[in-house]
């Protein structure tokens, strides 16, 4: 057992807004937006209890605890601004990938990208 007691417990909430996965594909529809994110085996190697999705209206942050084994690194995917505001958020574990659903506000508004930085840091689909 390699896991050292620093990394048990509980991580600090600044943690939560440095985004380490950096490559997810995104697709706009009428009334939801979707991200998927691919992470080879997540389905075999983390359970719902593994994921934590906290969003609010205008922000996100999806934590994923144990993937690759106990005491990895947790992997995290957050945006503090989205491109516009949404009702709802919810995700869809798969064996190789997690899926994003975010509910728009309006529906009918069209997402560029996920952020409101304006600059894609994602791959287009």
């Amino acid at each position: 057992n390699l896991t050292s007691s620093s990394t048990s417990g509980k991580v600090p909430s600044f943690a939560y807004n440095k985004s380490n996965i950096t490559s997810y594909a995104f697709l706009n529809e009428e009334k939801t937006v979707k991200l998927y994110i691919t992470l080879e085996g997540i389905g075999e190697c983390c359970s719902d209890e593994d994921i934590q999705l906290d969003w609010d209206d205008s922000s996100l942050s999806l934590v994923i605890k144990n993937y690759k084994g106990a005491g990895a690194e947790d992997r995290s995917l957050s945006f503090g601004k989205l491109t516009a505001k949404i009702t709802h958020a919810k995700y869809k574990l798969k064996t190789n990938k997690i899926i994003l659903i975010l509910k728009k506000e309006k529906e009918g508004i069209e997402w560029h990208t996920i952020n409101d930085k304006g600059t894609p840091d994602h791959e287009v689909v």
